[in-house]
């Protein structure tokens, strides 16, 4: 009977040590749930960030490509009208 006691002791102990690491292991598992919900969120807003600025890049690009196109079309604008005025000197030339 002794023999019996003394291993149900050590079942006990044994039960009980597995219970506390399993309480352990429970936390720490919550811990890795919480911070890992986090990381998500930070992950999903450097996510937009990141979309973000693509799109002002994307949209300062062509801003700059519109400007360089409107400087040649008002470069183009005056040289036609140089050209313009140069054929009328002529045509008034031509007319005397």
């Amino acid at each position: 009977m002794a023999e019996t006691s003394v291993l149900l002791s050590g079942i006990e102990y044994k039960v009980g040590k597995l219970i506390l690491e399993y309480e352990a292991l429970r936390n720490r598992c919550q811990e890795l749930q919480t911070e890992n919900d986090q990381l998500k969120i930070t992950l999903k807003e450097q996510e937009e960030t990141i979309n973000r600025i693509r799109k002002q890049e994307s949209n300062n690009t062509i801003i700059q490509s519109l400007g360089s196109e409107k400087e040649t079309i008002e470069k183009s604008q005056k040289r036609i009208q140089q050209l313009i005025a140069e054929i009328d000197q002529c045509l008034e030339l031509l007319n005397r």
